[in-house]
């Protein structure tokens, strides 16, 4: 299982040993790639404007409340 938070949840390595792994936020180029992967080729082909908003829109996000 996969649980992603901003904030570290050091309470479920104590109280379950599960692993904490702290990530950087994505560049541009990662960010694109990742949901390119996602929601396939052709979807992010056709819609590259929405795709371009989302991936701004994210990655200012966590700039402002990382």
């Amino acid at each position: 299982m996969i649980i992603t938070s901003r904030t570290r949840l050091s309470s479920l390595n104590t109280t379950t040993g599960a692993q904490l792994l702290t990530l950087d936020t994505p560049d541009q180029a990662e960010a694109r790639n990742g949901f390119m992967n996602r929601i396939g080729q052709d979807r992010a082909r056709s819609e590259k404007a929405a795709l371009n908003q989302v991936i701004v829109h994210a990655i200012s996000f966590h700039q402002i409340h990382g």
